[in-house]
C-alpha cells in the first residue's frame, strides 16, 4: 500500500511537470481509476508519437510520465516491479 501511495504521488508530480510544458495539459481526476489512467496513457502515447514524427526525437517527459502511469497501473493490479527479484537460473533453464 505504501508503494502505491508513493507511486501515485510521483505520478501527480510528473503530471504537474508535464502540464507546465505541454500544449494540451492532462486532467487526472482519480489516480486510482485504471480506466482513466489507461486513457491518459493512450493520450500520452499519441502525443509522444506526434512529437517524434515532428522532431525525429524522443521526449524524456513522455517516457517519464508513461513509466509513472505504468507503475501505478501495475500496483493497482497487485504487481510491484521493484519487489520482484531476478529469477535464479536452474539447471533446467540452461540449454
Amino acid at each position: 500500500m505504501k508503494r502505491l501511495i508513493e507511486s501515485q504521488q510521483t505520478l501527480d508530480h510528473e503530471i504537474q511537470a508535464y502540464n507546465k510544458k505541454a500544449k494540451r495539459p492532462i486532467d487526472l481526476q482519480d489516480n486510482n481509476d485504471p480506466v482513466e489512467l489507461e486513457s491518459i496513457l493512450d493520450k500520452i502515447t499519441l502525443s509522444e508519437s506526434n512529437h517524434h514524427r515532428r522532431t525525429g526525437k524522443s521526449s524524456k517527459e513522455h517516457a517519464t510520465i508513461k513509466a509513472a502511469i505504468a507503475d501505478v497501473l501495475l500496483l493497482l493490479d497487485g504487481f510491484d516491479l521493484k519487489d520482484k527479484k531476478p529469477k535464479e537460473m536452474t539447471e533446467e533453464d540452461e540449454i
